[in-house]
């Protein structure tokens, strides 16, 4: 038997703000944006819509996690995603989908080797849109 729901297209939506003191060498901002074991995260977009300085950072990657599965590829370099007043969308860890076997929150994390691992601030807004039907097998 098929059900239709009109809840199964979801988006989960987190803020999150680095200070500028912060090293981002190995950086995880764990954001309150929940997602349920047996979703399938189809898309992420990432909008900064505060003031964005990244200095040496220029090169950081970006890469949103639920739980300990990467959402995102790890080629998400920062200073492509995060433009000012620019939505821009991530690219996924596999282009079909990602299915998140185990719920939880949305951590965002900032990679970054040596010198080019400071002077980073911003304000960014995470948007991953997911599929979730809770009645399914």
């Amino acid at each position: 038997m098929s059900k239709n729901e009109f809840q199964i297209k979801r988006t989960a939506f987190a803020n999150v703000t680095v200070p500028g003191h912060i090293t981002v060498s190995d950086l995880s901002v764990q954001t309150g944006a929940y997602v349920p074991a047996g979703a399938i995260v189809t898309g992420i977009r990432m909008f900064a819509g505060g003031a964005v300085t990244l200095a040496s950072a220029s090169n950081a990657t970006v890469t949103p996690y639920v739980y300990t599965q990467a959402l995102a590829s790890d080629n998400n370099i920062l200073s492509s995603c995060a433009i000012l007043n620019v939505i821009k969308t991530l690219v996924l860890a596999s282009a079909q989908g990602v299915f998140i076997g185990t719920g939880g929150l949305v951590d965002v994390d900032f990679g970054s080797t040596g010198t080019a691992a400071t002077g980073m601030t911003g304000d960014f807004d995470i948007y991953v849109d997911y599929l979730y039907c809770p009645d399914h097998d």
